[in-house]
């Protein structure tokens, strides 16, 4: 199997830029690790929701893992990569 970086995933959600360059990888977000927004009973705050970084998606197993289980390609370039993966 061919090596899938986050770089190339749709469910990336860096820019381009970003993404280009490798700038801020840590805060690179995966759409995959969506977090409800939580109420606080105690003080009655509500948490923002928010995606977790691609680093913790790869981490999870059920979410897309080391293989990159959950990957897509984010152009037309990678499509026979994702379709091998298949």
């Amino acid at each position: 199997m061919s090596e899938v970086t986050c770089r190339d995933c749709v469910n990336n959600t860096a820019t381009w830029l970003e993404r280009r360059f490798n700038v801020n990888v840590w805060s690179w977000r995966c759409r995959l690790t969506w977090t409800e927004p939580e109420y606080n009973p105690v003080d009655g705050s509500t948490s923002q929701g928010r995606y977790d970084s691609c680093g913790v998606a790869r981490v999870r197993e059920k979410v897309c893992g080391k293989a990159g289980t959950a990957w897509q390609p984010r152009t037309k370039t990678n499509f026979f990569v994702y379709l091998k993966r298949i």
